[in-house]
């Protein structure tokens, strides 16, 4: 159950039944004993609610924009070649904020949490600026695998070999807030789609 009020949600199960082990570690590798090798999501109980003081949130924006991770770039390579893909790409870069950071801001605000956005740090967006497309992505394999390449190999270094594999998924897309949090802000879902 989700607790408005504190901005938290309760534990519903122990540290022995997910696994998730709560330490003073920086690294989060360390907190989740024995489960390198599993989605995070996983570890912690597929689905598992648990609670959280802290008010400062990781948020990975700007990855998918980035290093291909739409589906829709596999069909711009396709009908437009690279460079479509790469004209997409500064696109979806350029109105991230308004589509977006908005959005999860407001979600997260409103449950007394604040984010950072790694991949939107002016050093890393002008690295991935500056790659050529077949260094980040090779959209001719499979998704889970051409996409996101770079990303996917950081995680597999790491030992996040599953992690590294896993297709994407939008949350936002199928529990339809994107869409509802677009009416309530734009007047519509079409105004926030742009």
């Amino acid at each position: 159950q989700k607790s408005k009020s504190k901005g938290i949600v309760e534990l519903k199960q122990s540290s022995e039944e997910t696994g998730f082990v709560a330490g003073t570690s920086s690294d989060p590798r360390q907190r989740v004993q024995g489960r390198r090798d599993r989605p995070i999501a996983e570890a912690l109980g597929q689905g598992t609610p648990c609670q959280t003081s802290a008010s400062v949130l990781i948020m990975g924006m700007g990855a998918d924009e980035q290093l291909c991770g739409y589906s829709r770039y596999r069909t711009k390579l396709k009908n437009g070649g690279p460079a479509r893909v790469l004209e997409d790409m500064a696109a979806d870069m350029d109105r991230i904020w308004k589509r977006n950071l908005g959005r999860d801001d407001r979600c997260l605000s409103d449950h007394g949490h604040e984010a950072r956005f790694p991949y939107l740090d002016e050093n890393v967006v002008s690295y991935l600026a500056a790659q050529p497309l077949h260094h980040i992505a090779d959209l001719s394999l499979p998704p889970g695998v051409g996409d996101k390449m770079l990303l996917r190999e950081v995680a597999k270094r790491v030992g996040l070999v599953t992690a590294s594999q896993e297709v994407k998924r939008a949350i936002q897309f199928g529990t339809r807030i994107a869409k509802q949090s677009n009416k309530a802000t734009f007047g519509s879902n079409r105004k926030g789609t742009g």
